[in-house]
């Protein structure tokens, strides 16, 4: 057990620093240089085909309870045994787990991609992600396509809040993004959208001066909003036309 558990130390160092399998050192205990299954020296290339045996059997053993020392055993593998049949699959089945952020690309028509291998599929975690609008892209400096792609959610979460009767949700949804989301241009639909599922859920709730206000911001970004009536109902069609109708009156 002290034996597997300092191997498991050793295996966390190698995993830990992402060290190339290039860069492979002797562990404690063993000869130093590394040798390996080929080597010239028979007493050496013993030693490694029976050392990279034990460490295979300690990484089966280790998947179960922890992919990183697994994944680091393996790496070590691969240091004395580079062509183990079984190699190449145990280091992408153990892969540690990490957070990856890779960044938000608009293109104009999505174009699926060729069929990769898993491996294939793994090294390109990182490779920007490709976002198609129905329209165009948004312009450059209009939110930038995060700020896009988040308020495209928030609308869609409240949208859905609305729609299963669960107003005070969808107001909140709705506070939030107005409180996160940047005033520039190219979010200007996803605010007025947003405003008119605040003053549909507001009047629901009985709030009729919260669902004018709602009106007003969106009227505010587009003086041109219209309703349409079949989409709304009757509710919440009258209260817009009362609030757009006052804005138009002659002060």
């Amino acid at each position: 057990m002290l034996r597997l558990a300092a191997l498991a130390a050793a295996a966390l160092g190698i995993a830990g620093g992402g060290r190339a399998l290039a860069e492979c050192a002797a562990w404690p205990g063993e000869p130093d240089p590394l040798p390996q299954v080929d080597s010239a020296d028979p007493g050496a290339a013993r030693w490694a085909g029976l050392r990279a045996a034990e460490l295979a059997a300690l990484a089966a053993e280790a998947e179960p309870r922890s992919r990183a020392v697994a994944h680091g055993l393996w790496r070590h593998v691969g240091c004395i045994d580079p062509g183990r049949a079984e190699l190449a699959d145990a280091l992408e089945r153990t892969l540690p787990v990490r957070l990856r952020q890779p960044a938000l690309a608009w293109v104009r028509e999505p174009r699926p991609g060729p069929r990769r291998s898993a491996a294939e599929a793994a090294r390109g975690l990182d490779a920007p992600i490709s976002l198609a609008s129905l329209g165009r892209p948004p312009p450059v400096g209009a939110g930038g396509p995060v700020a896009v792609a988040r308020g495209g959610q928030a609308l869609a979460e409240a949208q859905q809040a609305l729609r299963q009767a669960r107003f005070e949700e969808a107001l909140a949804r709705v506070e939030r993004a107005r409180a996160e989301l940047p005033a520039e241009a190219g979010l200007r639909e996803t605010r007025v959208s947003l405003e008119i599922v605040a003053a549909t859920a507001s009047l629901a709730l009985g709030r009729e001066g919260d669902a004018r206000a709602s009106f007003e911001r969106a009227l505010d970004e587009d003086p041109s909003l219209e309703l349409d009536p079949a989409s709304h109902a009757p509710k919440v069609y009258r209260l817009f036309r009362s609030v757009r109708l006052a804005r138009e009156e002659p002060s």
